[in-house]
C-alpha cells in the first residue's frame, strides 16, 4: 500500500500493509496468460484484477518481524484460499470476456 501525505496519516508508514489476495489473484492471472487462456492487453489484465478482488474479503496483513508467529505464506499455500481465489478469478473472467474494454 502507498504512504499516505495527508496530516496526521503522513507520520505513518503504510507501506507494509498488504492485501493478502493481491499475489494469489495475480499468481492465477500469470498462470491462464501463459496458457494462452485470456487477452493479454493491458485493459482486460486489470479489468480481470480488478473485479477478482473487489469480490473477494479484503484480507490485510501487517508484513513485518510479527510473520514468524503467523507466516503470509499459510495464507497463499492453503488449499481453500487457492479455491477461492480460483473462482473469483473464473468468474470475474466471465464477466471481462462478456465485455471488453478494447
Amino acid at each position: 500500500m502507498k504512504n499516505i501525505e495527508v496530516p496526521p496519516l503522513n507520520q505513518y508508514d503504510f507501506s507494509s500493509l498488504e492485501n493478502m489476495w493481491v499475489d494469489l489473484v495475480l499468481e492465477e492471472i500469470k498462470e491462464l496468460i501463459e496458457a494462452g487462456k485470456i487477452c493479454d492487453c493491458q485493459d482486460c489484465v486489470l479489468d480481470l484484477a480488478a473485479i477478482s478482488l473487489n469480490s473477494l474479503t479484503p484480507k490485510y496483513w501487517v508484513m513485518s518481524k510479527y510473520n514468524l508467529y503467523v507466516p503470509p505464506d499459510s495464507f497463499a499455500s492453503d488449499p481453500q484460499n487457492r479455491k477461492i481465489t480460483r473462482d473469483a478469478v473464473k468468474a470475474a473472467l466471465l464477466l471481462v470476456e462478456r465485455n471488453p474494454h478494447h
